[in-house]
């Protein structure tokens, strides 16, 4: 006979399993006490709660502030390091149109490709090819006109041809051209080129800077510096640091471009009886000479050059400081109303030249554009 089951609460009385005999709690006292106790305890669970709650918010709100901050101090540069403001550059813009004209005036039928490179809606042609061509071309002035458009100005030697190998000389003429040249590169013709009148020269050449235009050229140790200098810097006979100041940059032109120097002519911005004497000034006095030698190739020909430089006295002797960018002039370069050309499309000079064609010299020298004027 089996023996019935009996129920836990009919366990006998003061009987308690062992798990539990030590996890009951001290039994509250006084009138109201369990309730007391746990709204206590839900208090608490409740500011606890509410604690963690706005820390987890002050975490997820400084976060990305601190990691601002963190990328500002690491990302922003000095005051004191400002980066200088752009400038537009028109270089490449200028070299596209100088190959653009070159193409235009060589152009004729068959050829119209070559110039739709630069310009696509370049038409098709009716005359043959080459019967005109640039000698040189050369670029004037370059702008920017327009946001992303650079107005170039171009001087170009033509020639024409004529029966058999003659050709005809017919001068420089002046061309502008318009030049798409967005941001991120790529540089493409917006017309046709525009034949212009010559831009504007110098009215007459500056006021030069020297006044002791003949200086002596031999010797005084002021020639004799120069000379020497110039014979080591231009013919690798001699050392330039022995004529040079110390920490000095210049070095002697490679591949040696002459065989001989010989100085031939010297200004200064000092007196005649300065120029003339055989004594060097004190320690530290300053000279500066335009110096104007013939120099000889090695196949003998010959080519006049002009130098200017500035001279230094130290330790009884004059040494070459540097090689100036510029001779000294009195006053700034004024812009004239001078032109050196005629109107647009009439050539500055004419003539005929044979055999294959031959350039000439251009009716303004480049620096005759120096002042940057556009028509």
């Amino acid at each position: 006979m089996k023996r019935p089951l009996r129920r836990r609460d009919a366990a006998p009385s003061g009987y308690l399993p062992p798990h539990r005999a030590t996890a009951q709690p001290a039994p509250a006292s006084g009138p109201g006490a369990p309730e007391r106790g746990f709204r206590q305890i839900a208090r608490s669970r409740r500011q606890t709660q509410r604690a963690a709650a706005a820390a987890l918010w002050t975490l997820v709100i400084s976060g990305p502030l601190l990691g601002l901050a963190a990328f500002a101090e690491h990302s922003t540069p000095p005051r004191t390091a400002a980066a200088p403001a752009a400038t537009a550059d028109t270089t490449g813009a200028a070299g596209v149109a100088e190959l653009y004209l070159q193409a235009f005036l060589a152009a004729g039928q068959g050829s119209e490709a070559s110039v739709r490179v630069y310009y696509p809606a370049f038409p098709d042609q009716a005359q043959a090819s080459g019967q005109r061509q640039a000698e040189a071309v050369a670029v004037v002035s370059s702008r920017t006109t327009s946001a992303g458009v650079v107005t170039v100005v171009l001087a170009a030697h033509v020639v024409a041809a004529q029966t058999g190998d003659t050709w005809a000389d017919e001068g420089w003429h002046y061309y502008q051209i318009a030049m798409a040249a967005p941001a991120g590169g790529g540089y493409l013709a917006l017309d046709l080129p525009a034949e212009i009148q010559a831009p504007a020269s110098l009215a007459s050449a500056p006021n030069s800077g020297y006044s002791d235009s003949d200086a002596p050229t031999s010797g005084t140790p002021l020639s004799a510096a120069v000379a020497q200098f110039l014979q080591a810097y231009l013919t690798g006979n001699g050392v330039v640091s022995r004529y040079t100041t110390s920490g000095s940059a210049l070095t002697a032109i490679t591949p040696t471009p002459y065989a001989s120097v010989q100085l031939t002519g010297l200004a200064t911005d000092a007196t005649s009886s300065q120029d003339e004497a055989t004594a060097v000034p004190a320690a530290g006095a300053t000279r500066h000479v335009l110096a104007t030698v013939t120099a000889v190739d090695a196949l003998g020909h010959n080519y006049t050059l002009a130098y200017p430089l500035t001279l230094v006295s130290v330790a009884g002797q004059w040494e070459v400081a540097s090689l100036a960018p510029a001779p000294a002039l009195a006053s700034a370069p004024a812009a004239g109303l001078a032109s050196p050309g005629g109107q647009a499309g009439t050539p500055a000079a004419t003539g005929s030249l044979t055999g294959s064609a031959a350039s000439t010299a251009p009716v303004a020298s480049a620096s005759s554009f120096a002042n940057g004027a556009t028509p």
